[in-house]
């Protein structure tokens, strides 16, 4: 019997009701008899109907032949939801199933004319281009991804030093560049603070050290040395005591 034949038939009660949704979970599932029991419940016909009407549009969808913005979006979000940024040269390398390199060149030189890449965000360096997803990231998120794709550690530190500095305000304690996005061991983070000496870009990076040890990584031109230090004792000592 077809699911409509089930979910069609005519009850006056909510026994009547009952027996029509264990027909249906008897005939659709494989669900024990405490389990069936216990589903029926807090189960009726009407929401047994939304759902099935709601798996038939997302099998519609799933079956429908994707445009080419689709696909390409599609792939975007899924690299992103992956925590990776996307790399043109390499997209174009290993295109996804049903785009080749010149539909993406076409795609990506009219993204105005394809509502698929309205969300499609685009960020452009002297290496490479580089797309993402701004309902999955900021713009923020992208930019320190695409300095991690580029293994560009010393300018990576000093945008968060800089901006943990200026916003929230604190330096940056050297255990936050060991997480994610970063994962750097301790030897790229210091191996990084050391290079930053010798490069004036980076002149106003510096460090401070807690009592205990602690180090953490600040930007002069957002606080001074003994604010620096302040907040990296509150941070690294204090805060420490109270977990």
């Amino acid at each position: 019997m077809k699911k409509n034949d089930i979910l069609d038939k005519e009850f006056n009660s909510r026994d009547e009701e009952e027996i029509v949704i264990k027909e249906y979970i008897d005939a659709y599932s494989d669900m024990d008899d405490v389990e069936s029991e216990e589903l029926i419940e807090n189960l009726d016909v009407k929401t047994i109907k939304a759902f099935e009407e709601a798996m038939e549009k997302v099998a519609i969808e799933y079956d429908r032949e994707k445009t080419k913005g689709e696909i390409l979006i599609n792939y975007i979000r899924s690299e992103n939801n992956l925590e990776e940024i996307v790399s043109l040269k390499e997209l174009k390398l290993n295109p996804p199933e049903d785009l080749t390199g010149d539909d993406i060149n076409e795609l990506l030189q009219s993204v105005e004319d394809f509502v698929e890449l309205e969300n499609l965000v685009i960020i452009e360096t002297q290496k490479d281009f580089y797309l993402y997803d701004s309902t999955l990231w900021t713009g923020q998120y992208a930019a320190t991804a695409v300095l991690l794709k580029e293994k560009d550690t010393l300018e990576a530190i000093a945008q968060r030093a800089r901006r943990d500095c200026k916003i929230y305000p604190r330096p940056l304690q050297i255990s936050a560049l060991k997480e994610i996005p970063y994962n750097y061991s301790e030897d790229e983070i210091l191996g990084a603070l050391a290079r930053m000496k010798f490069d004036e870009r980076y002149s106003d990076i510096d460090t401070v050290t807690a009592s205990n040890g602690g180090v953490c990584i600040y930007s002069s031109d957002h606080m001074s040395e003994r604010y620096a230090k302040a907040l990296c004792e509150e941070l690294e000592v204090e805060w420490k005591k109270q977990q």
